[in-house]
């Protein structure tokens, strides 16, 4: 200890933080929160992504087991017509109908017609208006065969910018052929 005066007394070894370590100790904990808010924010947006498939994976699966009862109910007049656009099935609107490629569906080449080339299937699109909306494609496989391939797609209502959140896709023998 200094004296400078009588009354005076000045303290060489002060005990205590300074102002630059309190801003320091603040600027880090800041950092760290703001790293594990960023965290919390991340795992939500996943969370709210996964429920969002899950959703839709479940409303694709239960639409295509309502497609399964409905191909094999005895007591349905409308099992597999030869036009499919006449099919009436859980308040699905026919679209359209699209020639595809047997080997690769991916190219479509026109519109079905009454002969349709060897090389390609008959796929009829309809479409229905839910919580979401649904897009569900019934490919006849050959003209005499009971067999057809659905597909039940599943996309988010967000305007013109629809997300696809899941798709499903079975073969299904239906009871009879008309």
């Amino acid at each position: 200890m200094i004296i400078l005066d009588n009354n005076v007394k000045l303290i060489e070894n002060q005990k205590g933080i300074s102002l630059v370590e309190v801003i320091v100790s603040i600027l880090l904990i800041s950092i760290l929160l703001i790293s594990i808010f960023g965290l919390i924010l991340q795992s939500a947006k996943t969370t709210k992504s996964s429920e969002d498939i899950v959703n839709g994976t479940y409303k694709a699966q239960t639409e295509m087991e309502k497609l399964y009862k409905f191909a094999l109910e005895d007591d349905n007049e409308n099992k597999l017509p030869i036009d499919l656009s006449t099919l009436n099935f859980e308040r699905y609107l026919y679209k359209e109908c699209k020639l595809i490629d047997k080997n690769n569906p991916e190219i479509i080449k026109g519109n079905c017609s009454s002969n349709t080339p060897v090389d390609t299937h008959e796929a009829y699109i309809f479409e229905k208006e839910d919580s979401v909306y649904l897009l569900l494609t019934i490919i006849k496989l050959d003209s005499d065969s009971k067999l057809t391939r659905a597909t039940i797609d599943v996309y988010d209502n967000k305007g013109k910018q629809q997300i696809l959140k899941a798709h499903v896709e079975n073969t299904i023998e239906w009871d009879k052929v008309e």
